[in-house]
């Protein structure tokens, strides 16, 4: 009975010992490395270039230069846009977004400009109107970017709208960031 209970101490320090060896840290295969930053960079690409929310009217003072918030999901997007336009010349004209950090303390601060286009139309007495606008990011953590917006607005009222505090009307508004390729040309 001594020897069986000294044959499995003895194996079970044959097993502790052997079990518990230190594994060899392996080098890293030439292509790992490689395979690692490719994954890095395909999830820096998923980063989302979409946005949506509403653009409401701020100052409607000036009938040629309208002051409206376009309020989106993506901070890039978000903050007062100033349009301008020639009535007698057409429905288009430039617009200036200023980005607007949520906290004064944050820096997710920028400029587009912007050129748009659009069409007014009557279905009934529901004015439609929609734009398209492509900006370029001039200043700020927008600089080098560019972006599509398309803006539409189904109106019933009064334009504009009577309480600019309480507008009647917005515009849905949606678009994409696109990534640039190669050198940004300013807009004049």
């Amino acid at each position: 009975m001594k020897r069986s209970i000294l044959m499995l101490l003895a194996i079970a320090v044959a097993l502790i010992f052997f079990g518990c060896e230190k594994e060899a840290i392996l080098p890293l295969e030439s292509g790992m490395d490689d395979q690692e930053t490719t994954a890095l960079k395909a999830a820096k690409d998923k980063v989302k270039r979409t946005f949506e929310g509403i653009c409401t009217p701020v100052d409607n003072g000036d009938p040629n230069v309208n002051e409206w918030y376009d309020d989106t999901d993506d901070w890039r997007t978000t903050g007062t846009t100033i349009w301008e336009f020639d009535p007698n010349g057409g429905f288009f004209g430039t617009a200036v977004l200023t980005v607007e950090a949520k906290n004064p303390h944050e820096d997710n601060r920028g400029i587009w400009e912007m050129e748009w286009s659009g069409e007014i139309n009557f279905v009934g007495e529901v004015m439609v109107i929609a734009a398209t606008a492509t900006g370029v990011g001039v200043e700020g953590k927008v600089k080098g970017m560019k972006a599509n917006w398309t803006y539409t607005m189904n109106y019933v009222g009064t334009f504009p709208p009577l309480d600019v505090k309480n507008p009647t009307c917005f515009y849905t508004v949606e678009g994409n960031i696109v990534k640039p390729q190669g050198p940004i040309k300013h807009m004049d």
